[in-house]
């Protein structure tokens, strides 16, 4: 099917659909206005009167979308991700903004100064560790909101055209979760990447607004890659420190799980670099003896099956690396030692926050 939204992929795009949806609120005659009173209510409306109208404004002083309810002093704002997520505090600052409107614009908004700011964030993408940060009054997910659009099905080749392409992108979400089922796509899938990270190292563990435990990810020349903090380091008499952190990756011989050691230390700077190359070394030296000696010689996590090149004089400096083919290729024999042993060598480092 030769579907519009396969190619209006934007953030902008789904702006538009949401506004597309809200709009029908103004024309209670139509079919499609019960849907723009759903989604209303998964916004937070408790009750939606009848007559009540609205008016949907995009990108006013950046915010995505600001949805003016007249007559209730009431403007929802909405920050809306198809699957990137919130950065910046966007939601807190464009909430601030609001609270400082002129005159003129809160009469264009049909607001007075005593508005209430409802906050919303509303992303169809994978909800990464980060999106649980997000500081909004509602969160609505894909799933919410295919949920709110499935009865409305047939009654608009639009919002048909929509669905199809919401499910779609659904699916390939959940198939990419599970990786058992295609073990490469954790070379080219952060939703992938982070099943396995969350599989290994579980939520309960994540102090949420603390930097250790959160997982993360990024990319690298369009290979993602994953990370998770597990503790961090001050130097004696300095402000500076680092961190110990696991990393999830790919290269020439698949996925890999590596534990590294970070310090961007000023390499012109003798002595710094003297007390880098040395907190590096004790940290390896720590982890191979607990890899020889906590470990069974045949154990996946054996130091000769984890050692990696000495790499002291990095930034980035791995402190041991475990390619995972076999474990996935050997699942329900292998997955218990996997973890157990991330969590065995976790446990070495964890410090309180």
């Amino acid at each position: 099917m030769n579907n519009l939204f396969d190619y209006a992929t934007s953030e902008l795009s789904q702006d538009a659909v949401i506004c597309w949806c809200l709009n029908w609120l103004n024309e209670p005659e139509t079919e499609l206005y019960p849907l723009a009173v759903d989604l209303l209510k998964k916004m937070g409306e408790v009750t939606v009167e009848s007559g009540q109208t609205l008016r949907t404004v995009q990108q006013f002083y950046k915010t995505d979308i600001l949805i003016c309810l007249p007559g209730k002093n009431r403007v929802i704002l909405v920050e809306d991700k198809t699957d990137s997520s919130e950065h910046g505090e966007q939601i807190r600052r464009y909430r601030e903004r609001l609270t400082r409107l002129s005159e003129e614009e809160r009469r264009l908004c049909g607001i007075d100064e005593n508005v209430e700011i409802r906050t919303v964030y509303f992303k169809t993408g994978f909800l990464y560790d980060a999106d649980r940060l997000v500081d909004a009054d509602i969160t609505i997910a894909g799933e919410a909101f295919l949920q709110c659009l499935t009865p409305y099905q047939g009654k608009s080749e639009i919002l048909d055209a929509y669905l199809i392409f919401l499910e779609r992108k659904l699916k390939q979400q959940a198939r990419e979760k599970d990786f058992l089922q295609e073990p490469e796509r954790l070379n080219d899938s952060a939703i992938a990447q982070h099943t396995l990270m969350r599989m290994i190292f579980p939520e309960t563990l994540w102090k949420q607004g603390s930097v250790l435990y959160e997982v993360y990810h990024g990319s690298s020349f369009g290979r993602p890659w994953t990370e998770m903090v597990i503790a961090e380091y001050l130097f004696p008499a300095q402000k500076d420190g680092y961190r110990i952190f696991w990393r999830m990756d790919s290269d020439q011989d698949g996925t890999y799980l590596s534990l590294r050691f970070y310090d961007p230390y000023n390499k012109k700077d003798a002595a710094e670099k003297q007390t880098h190359v040395e907190a590096y070394r004790k940290h390896r030296a720590q982890i191979e003896a607990i890899c020889t000696y906590e470990f069974e010689p045949d154990s996946m996590w054996a130091w000769e099956n984890v050692r990696c090149g000495h790499t002291e004089n990095y930034y980035e400096a791995s402190l041991l690396t475990l390619h995972l083919e076999q474990a996935l290729k050997h699942w329900d024999t292998e997955r218990e030692a996997l973890i157990q042993g991330a969590r065995t060598l976790t446990k070495q480092f964890r410090r309180k926050n």
